[in-house]
C-alpha cells in the first residue's frame, strides 16, 4: 500500500485563540486553527470555531477564504463546516470560489459550535507534489468591519466584527509550503520546521512500498545506472557458466587408443618373430614404446578432440595399417 505521509504544522503555539469584539466573541480551536503534526491519505483532520454572540440582536453568521493564493493543492483537499447541520461540503478550491458560506443565525447572548474537517484524499499522490495553497479563514457577519492581529483574530469597531482565523495559513506540497522544510531521516519520516509566522504546512510523501523515500539527483541515478548494468553484466556471465559444457579429460579416450594400438603392435611383433631375430623384434618394440609416449604428450598438449570414438577409430586404423605392412 502505497502511503502518502502528511504534515501540517502549525508555527505558533496551538492554544486556543479568542477574539472579542462588540457583540461578537470567536474561539479558534488552536491558533492557526489547523496543527496536526501528522496525517495518513483518507483521514480527516478537524477543529472547531465557537461563536458567541454578545450583542442585544440576532445576527447571520457567515465563513469565507480570504487572501487565498491558489496552487493547485486546493483541488485535492476536501473540507466540511457542521454545526448542528451541515454548512459546507465540497473542495477548498471550492471554498475559496465561494463569496461567503452561511452559518445560520445566531440569537443574542447564544454560542454556537463549527466544525472545520478537512480530508486530505487517498487519491492525492504524485501529480499534487511540489504544489502549495494559502488562504485565510474569516468568521463574522455582514456589516462589520474587518479586523485581524495577524494571529487569527483581533477587535474592531461596533456595528459588528470579522474574525479572522488560521493566520496566513498555507498547504504545501512536496515541502513547497511557505516558511517550511521537511526532511527524511533513516525508517521513520520526520520532519522538522522552522518559522515565525502562523502557517498551516500540509507536506505529503510518495513512499511507494517503504515508509520514507528520497530524491535521487543527477550523481545518484548515475550510480543507480552503474550498479543496475553491472548487475545485469554479473548476472549473463552466472548464465553463461551454467550452460557452457564441465571440461573432459582427453588423455583418457587417447589412453585408450595408444594401449590399443600398443597391444596391437606387440601382438604384431609375436608373428614376426618366428621369422625373424628375437633381438630386431625388441629393439622395434622399444623404439615404439618409445614413439607412443611421445605421440600421448603431443594429445595432451594439444588437446585432441575428447571422443572416444575418435581415439578407437585412430587404434583400430593403426592396427590396419601394421596388418597391411
Amino acid at each position: 500500500m502505497r502511503l502518502i505521509t502528511l504534515y501540517i504544522l502549525a508555527v505558533l503555539f496551538a492554544l486556543p485563540l479568542v477574539t472579542q469584539a462588540a457583540g461578537l466573541s470567536v474561539q479558534f480551536q488552536n491558533s492557526p486553527l489547523f496543527g496536526e503534526a501528522q496525517f495518513m491519505p483518507g483521514a480527516t483532520v478537524s477543529r472547531t470555531v465557537t461563536v458567541t454572540n454578545t450583542d442585544a440582536v440576532a445576527h447571520t453568521l457567515y465563513t469565507r477564504a480570504t487572501s487565498t493564493v491558489s496552487g493547485g493543492l486546493e483541488d485535492a483537499i476536501d473540507l466540511t463546516i457542521i454545526s448542528s447541520a451541515s454548512h459546507f461540503n465540497g473542495t477548498l478550491a471550492a471554498y475559496y470560489a465561494t463569496s461567503s458560506v452561511l452559518l445560520g443565525t445566531l440569537a443574542s447572548n447564544e454560542t454556537k459550535t463549527y466544525t472545520f474537517g478537512a480530508t486530505f484524499r487517498t487519491s492525492a499522490a504524485d501529480a499534487y507534489q511540489g504544489k502549495t495553497t494559502q488562504f485565510d479563514i474569516e468568521v463574522g457577519w455582514d456589516g462589520g468591519e474587518a479586523v485581524t492581529d495577524g494571529s487569527g483574530g483581533g477587535t474592531g469597531s461596533s456595528g459588528g466584527t470579522t474574525s479572522t482565523g488560521g493566520g496566513s495559513g498555507s498547504f504545501g506540497v512536496g515541502g513547497s509550503g511557505t516558511g517550511a522544510e521537511p526532511r527524511v531521516l533513516g525508517d521513520s519520516t520526520v520532519a522538522d520546521f522552522m518559522g515565525d509566522v502562523a502557517t498551516n504546512v500540509a507536506t505529503i510523501y510518495n513512499a511507494g512500498t517503504k515508509a520514507v523515500a528520497r530524491v535521487l539527483g543527477d550523481e545518484d541515478i548515475a550510480v543507480e545506472a552503474t550498479s543496475t548494468e553491472e548487475a545485469s553484466l554479473a548476472t549473463a556471465a552466472i548464465e553463461k557458466t551454467k550452460e557452457a559444457p564441465a571440461p573432459h579429460d582427453c588423455r583418457i579416450p587417447w589412453l585408450i587408443a595408444f594401449a590399443l594400438m600398443m597391444f596391437g603392435r606387440i601382438l604384431l611383433e609375436v608373428f614376426r618373430a618366428r621369422e625373424q631375430d628375437y633381438h630386431v623384434v625388441r629393439a622395434s618394440n622399444i623404439l615404439f614404446l618409445a614413439m607412443f609416449v611421445t605421440a600421448f604428450a603431443v594429445v595432451a598438449l594439444l588437446s585432441f578432440p575428447c571422443s572416444v570414438v575418435t581415439a578407437v577409430a585412430v587404434g583400430l586404423a593403426y592396427i590396419a595399417v601394421m596388418l597391411i605392412e
